[in-house]
């Protein structure tokens, strides 16, 4: 990644330059104050958190990360839990911001077209197509069963963030069961 860092970019949306020091902030500076706000004593009670567990709350957590990375759990290929998914029918959807290079939506799209699943051929057949709010166009979709794949345009790797009507249409649409 230290070619793309050095262009001074937000990684997680490359629209915008990064603000903030990435380890501190995600290049969201918004984080500090959700990072604060999680920290909140009642916030903590509320969400469940357990009242044994002390510290502050960390968006990303080094020690979190080096054990993701020791347990080698990043050598099981996610997409082996979505396929049990699909093959349940458990209804599923997979939606990325256009504008974020970290996960960005063509490896995500290839992931999902390469799904091994019972209707992996009718989801491979549906072109992308956009999707409308309000008669204005919002991203990309793709779905056939279980599985709808989703982009949206302007938005970065925090999609509700930038984009809030958006992804809430997105999302209440795809609960409802209707077309996006």
């Amino acid at each position: 990644m230290a070619p793309f860092d050095a262009t001074g970019y937000n990684p997680y949306d490359i629209s915008k330059l990064c603000e903030g020091d990435i380890s501190d902030t995600l290049c969201y500076p918004i984080t500090k104050q959700i990072s604060s706000y999680l920290d909140n004593p009642d916030i903590r009670k509320t969400i469940g958190v357990d009242p044994s567990l002390t510290g502050n709350f960390s968006s990303c957590s080094p020690s979190v990360g080096q054990a993701f990375w020791l347990s080698m759990d990043s050598a099981f290929p996610t997409q082996y839990y979505i396929e049990a998914l699909l093959e349940r029918g458990i209804r599923t959807l997979l939606y990325i911001g256009a504008n974020d290079w970290i996960c960005n939506w063509v490896g995500n799209e290839r992931m999902a077209l390469g799904l091994e699943w019972t209707m992996q051929q009718e989801f491979i057949a549906q072109p992308l197509r956009e999707w409308e709010i309000d008669g204005a166009a919002a991203g990309m979709v793709r779905n056939a069963g279980p599985l709808t794949f989703a982009t949206l345009y302007g938005a970065g790797h925090m999609v509700p963030y930038d984009k809030p009507k958006e992804s809430l249409e997105l999302v209440k649409r795809w609960l409802a069961g209707k077309e996006i």
